[in-house]
């Protein structure tokens, strides 16, 4: 695909979104530095060219809602990851109230369709990618989350032009770190339970064994720590033993294995840090 017809078109950074008017200006400022061409051909340009910026401005409304979509926060987790979807305003009329753009309090320009094609980098589904298209101009703009630049070039994890939103299938290397991933979330799951039991229990730590090596063998509502709230997720094991270093029972370690991956991790009350080296005081994985 060739570049965009002059006048040229500036390509805005889609994080903090800038004003349609900022960008029309830009636009008329650089109509008026070319040479003037006929009445006719100048209005034909300027339609062209604030199509063009409408559609770039748009491919950032789509992911910033798309971001808001998967997380709300713009803090992506496993536990909420991309979506594919499309957002459409085919004509004038406002888009619905139901839609995740009008929700968001944002708006697409009239003709315009930004397709949320959907990838992994380093989690599933983690990544992002917008194809945007408009019935008002032949560009295609194109907006990953791997550059966060507006491009003209289809991205790894784009649909093409017209297209319905693609899911890249993610490697296997993603999926095990999916896994590892999850389990570190237990493992910090696994601590906040130990913090509560020792808040009840004068600062004494206890030892205990969760394992969920399947949806239905979840750890028994009797277990300590479950009691506590602790709930791990399904294909994790937890093995928590106490340490002593100048009140029994004062210390901590756990030890986190992936069942199905066997990735081990562990994370000790000395530093509370995530680590695959084993401390001192914890189990073997």
């Amino acid at each position: 695909m060739g570049s965009i017809q002059q006048p040229a078109v500036p390509m805005l950074h889609p994080m903090p979104l800038t004003s349609r008017a900022a960008l029309s200006f830009a636009v008329v400022a650089a109509l008026v530095s070319s040479a003037t061409p006929a009445l006719a051909a100048t209005s034909r340009q300027s339609s062209a060219a604030q199509a063009d910026v409408d559609l770039t401005y748009d491919v950032s409304v789509a992911l910033d809602v798309a971001k808001g979509q998967a997380n709300g926060d713009y803090s992506w987790s496993p536990d909420n990851p991309f979506v594919p979807e499309t957002f459409s305003r085919p004509g004038t009329a406002p888009m619905p109230a139901s839609s995740p753009v009008t929700e968001a309090g944002l708006k697409l320009a009239p003709g315009t369709t930004a397709v949320v094609s959907v990838f992994s980098s380093h989690l599933v589904n983690d990544s992002a990618c917008i194809t945007g298209t408009s019935s008002r101009t032949a560009t295609v703009v194109y907006l990953s989350t791997s550059t966060m630049r507006p491009t003209l070039v289809r991205p790894h994890g784009c649909a093409v032009a017209g297209g319905k939103p693609m899911v890249t299938q993610p490697s296997k290397a993603v999926l095990a770190a999916q896994l590892t991933e999850v389990l570190n979330g237990d493992l910090k799951i696994v601590e906040i339970g130990e913090e509560s039991y020792a808040t009840d229990n004068e600062g004494a730590y206890v030892a205990d064994v969760l394992s969920r090596p399947t949806k239905a063998s979840s750890p028994p509502q009797s277990d300590i720590l479950v009691q506590q709230g602790v709930m791990i997720r399904v294909g994790d094991k937890v093995i928590a033993r106490t340490t002593t270093t100048t009140l029994p029972n004062d210390g901590y370690c756990l030890t986190g294995i992936q069942l199905k991956s066997h990735a081990v991790r562990y994370l000790s009350s000395v530093n509370g840090l995530i680590t695959s080296h084993r401390p001192h005081g914890c189990a073997a994985g």
